[in-house]
């Protein structure tokens, strides 16, 4: 295999391999009902935004959405389509900026100028933030509560890496072998994303994955899935225990090295 291309997959497995055993600031607690949560930020997107909504509908799937709150501006109706089409939706600052790097005034008018946005669009002001790079310390709460901002802060525990890697393939084979109880970050807006998520879908889906907004994960997780249908388990392919590697989840859905091979070169 070329030494770039060995390179660039270690990398790619070993980021992702570090979210799924650690998670970005918390733990997987051991799901009674196989459940996952994919969660899409940056959007929307004015083509891709609504390619995705049309896949999550004809699937049956919903998703949570972090947005940008000044994209809704050249953006009109996709965030209010996706909230009444039952998906969650979430606050990604106004700019995307890092707000541990803004003073508090442009903190605070991160966050309130996307509820704004997001308020207009869909009458409910969200529940959860996700701050870019899921970067944020105690001054930034402070300020955040100082305001009346304060709510629950979002992270995700499994990276698709697809900010990384624009390629479909990649992303869907770190997606789709994700451990029960993830929460899934990609994009909806890289059109590699969207391309993988039919075939994330249908093999998590294979696998005896519920679907469930982040909000509604820990119902899932509890036994008590939101009335979501999914295709028949295939035996041998659920991981049992919660506190399996990445890795090996992976070689449970498919031969890695096979992949390897066909993807990289030998």
């Amino acid at each position: 295999m070329p030494r770039f291309h060995s390179l660039r997959l270690a990398l790619l497995l070993a980021l992702s391999l570090g979210q799924a055993l650690a998670g970005t600031s918390q733990d997987v607690p051991p799901p009674l009902v196989p459940c996952v949560a994919l969660s899409f930020d940056d959007g929307p997107d004015t083509t891709l935004t609504p390619r995705l909504l049309d896949i999550l509908a004809r699937e049956g799937v919903h998703a949570t959405f972090f947005v940008v709150g000044k994209r809704l501006a050249y953006s009109p109706g996709l965030v209010r389509r996706a909230f009444l089409e039952g998906h969650e939706i979430g606050n990604h600052t106004y700019d995307h900026r890092r707000l541990t790097d803004l003073p508090d005034d442009e903190v605070v008018a991160e966050i309130e100028l996307t509820d704004e946005a997001i308020i207009a669009e869909t009458g409910h002001r969200p529940d959860r933030i996700r701050p870019p790079w899921g970067q944020i310390d105690a001054r930034v709460e402070t300020a955040l509560r100082k305001a009346g901002l304060w709510r629950k802060i979002t992270p995700w525990n499994l990276d698709s890496l697809d900010w990384l890697d624009d390629d479909a393939s990649i992303t869907e084979l770190l997606t789709s072998a994700a451990p029960p109880g993830s929460v899934i970050l990609m994009h909806d807006v890289h059109a590699s994303t969207i391309e993988a998520v039919p075939s994330i879908i249908r093999n998590l889906k294979a696998r005896g994955f519920h679907f469930s907004t982040i909000s509604g994960l820990e119902t899932c997780r509890g036994g008590k899935p939101q009335g979501l249908t999914v295709a028949t388990t295939l035996a041998g392919r659920i991981p049992t225990d919660a506190s399996k590697s990445l890795a090996q989840a992976l070689r449970e859905f498919k031969p890695f090295e096979d992949y390897i091979i066909h993807r990289f070169g030998s």
